[in-house]
């Protein structure tokens, strides 16, 4: 049982010395395990670099895993936790319904909770707290630290008790990502998967403490774990002394890693260093190699050759700065034999370039993945589903039922739903039993026969409404409410419609990204009536 870390510069070669380690000790020893551990967006590309590196061209005893996948694959083996994991709309589903019923004996969080975007925030606080072993002692420990009437003390103290109902909701049936390592750690010493294999693990800044718990585990029943560590030559990866020195967490994982080895009397053995210069990634780019080399250091050298691989642009907005990336991917690629998978793109904000580069690209015919979660609040087909359930919420205000019909998902024409709103506004009709009765009263606008021609476009309205408004008023209307909504949906071919939408916009280059938004927006608002439905 040892620790071994593969130290160098970053293009060094750290991860293919790694990968060349583990492919040739595996096929010397092909009864036993390797397990090479990635962040989850590196598994794929992992599995594709050792198949590459393997002269077979294939992996057999070599398993690439993230902590996610390490954690089902053991618990298969020694038996699963019959527990539900609980993802992150799961859980503002759970801690909105908690703090609903706990809304009366919080403070700070009171009047907050309602706010859009603040769940979220209480739901990463409480992820944090798992991740880095925060228990309700911990946390009773640091109140105490802080005067009683204090906004911080009141704060924290709100935060206790949604994390103490929170736990106490999933205690039974669900089990979160974060506390998914926890119960792996414990199942490690049963598992035949982990016992004298070897474990390999890249791509990583630092570990959480619950991560250091699971390597801890790892040393007692692993032949051997490697792990690489990014660290300069002129640095010592032996002391860290604060968070702001250069290479601080590689440092701190080292530091940290070879603790819990001392405390499991585990082999530290001596480390591979890789520390030449210039590092393999830079061997024929003089420019990147210096900037590799002196960047945030204090040493005042400066580059005298000539710097083509590195050059300053200046345009007047996001717009052309996003049409010359693309320009330039462009020509790369038809005159120096670049690939798109080759090229990244980097922006100092993704709220700013995402929209005017996913169209530039899309102008150019170049594909491209962004790493940036947009939000759907705007899509149609979600305002449709929330101005429904807002019209039911607030009653059949004006504003509510017209929200509804204008959301383009109702079968009224344009026509029809501005001359319902002229008579509705003239008349001030609101609330779901005016919408009920017979309309008999004319107006400036709207004499008699008018008057039974918006009285038939109301009875079309009712009657689609009408069964919703039965369910939700009974005692468990929640989850029939839900199921309801799911007919609703269907008896009026939301999806087929919304999928006709996309196509559309596929048609036109420069909306590709509007299609790509609104054929997504369906899964993902399924997906979350789902959980919702499941709470």
């Amino acid at each position: 049982m040892s620790l071994q870390f593969i130290m160098g510069n970053s293009g060094s070669g750290k991860s293919y010395c790694l990968y060349d380690t583990v492919v040739r000790e595996a096929i010397e020893n092909p009864d036993k395990n390797y397990l090479v551990i990635v962040p989850e967006q590196f598994t794929m590309q992992t599995q594709k670099d050792l198949c590459l590196a393997h002269p077979k061209g294939g992996i057999m005893n070599i398993d690439v895993l993230s902590f996610g996948r390490l954690a089902y694959r053991v618990f298969e083996e020694v038996g699963q936790d019959a527990r539900v994991v609980l993802d992150d709309e799961g859980k503002n589903l759970v801690l909105r319904k908690i703090a609903g019923e706990c809304e009366k004996d919080l403070k700070v969080f009171k009047g907050n909770l309602k706010k859009q975007g603040y769940i979220s925030e209480v739901k990463s606080v409480l992820s944090e707290f798992a991740q880095y072993g925060v228990d309700f002692e911990r946390l009773d420990d640091f109140m105490k630290e802080v005067p009683p009437e204090s906004y911080l003390h009141y704060k924290l103290d709100d935060i206790r008790t949604i994390y103490e109902k929170f736990e106490e909701y999933l205690s039974e049936k669900y089990i979160t990502k974060e506390e998914m390592l926890d119960v792996l750690s414990d199942a490690v010493p049963y598992s035949d998967i982990l016992k004298g294999s070897v474990v390999a693990m890249d791509g990583f800044t630092g570990f959480t403490p619950v991560q250091n718990r699971l390597i801890g585990e790892l040393f007692s029943v692993c032949e051997k774990v490697m792990i690489t560590v990014t660290m300069d030559g002129r640095e010592n990866p032996y002391v860290y002394e604060h968070p702001y020195q250069i290479f601080a967490l590689g440092k701190q994982m080292v530091t940290s890693l070879m603790k819990i080895a001392g405390e499991k009397k585990t082999e530290i053995e001596e480390p591979i260093c890789l520390f030449e210069r210039p590092v393999y990634r830079f061997r024929d780019c003089s420019e990147m190699a210096f900037l590799e080399t002196e960047l945030f250091r204090y040493s005042g050298a400066k580059y005298n050759g000539s710097c083509e691989s590195v050059s300053l642009h200046e345009v007047r907005s996001p717009g052309k700065e996003a049409k010359y990336v693309a320009e330039s991917i462009r020509r790369l690629v038809r005159t120096k034999g670049y690939r798109y998978r080759d090229i990244a793109v980097i922006a100092s904000d993704m709220n700013v370039y995402a929209d005017v580069l996913e169209k530039a690209c899309a102008s150019f015919d170049i594909p491209v993945f962004m790493d940036h979660k947009k939000s759907i609040l705007l899509n149609s087909f979600v305002e449709y589903v929330r101005s429904l359930l807002g019209m039911i919420q607030e009653n059949f205000t004006y504003e509510s039922v017209f929200r509804y019909l204008r959301s383009g998902y109702c079968e009224f024409t344009e026509d029809e739903i501005d001359r319902l709103e002229n008579y509705c506004l003239a008349l001030g009709i609101k609330g779901y039993k005016k919408w009920q009765q017979a309309w008999a009263r004319k107006t400036k606008e709207a004499d008699e026969e008018e008057v039974e021609k918006l009285n038939h476009l109301r009875v079309k309205f009712v009657e689609k409404i009408d069964p919703l408004m039965f369910v939700s008023r009974q005692k468990k209307r929640r989850c029939l409410t839900l199921r309801l909504r799911y007919m609703n949906l269907s008896q009026e071919s939301i999806f087929r419609r919304n999928w006709n939408n996309s196509r559309n916009f596929s048609q036109n280059r420069e909306n590709l990204h509007l299609q790509k938004n609104m054929s997504r927006s369906t899964g993902s608002s399924w997906s979350c009536l789902t959980s919702f439905r499941n709470c």
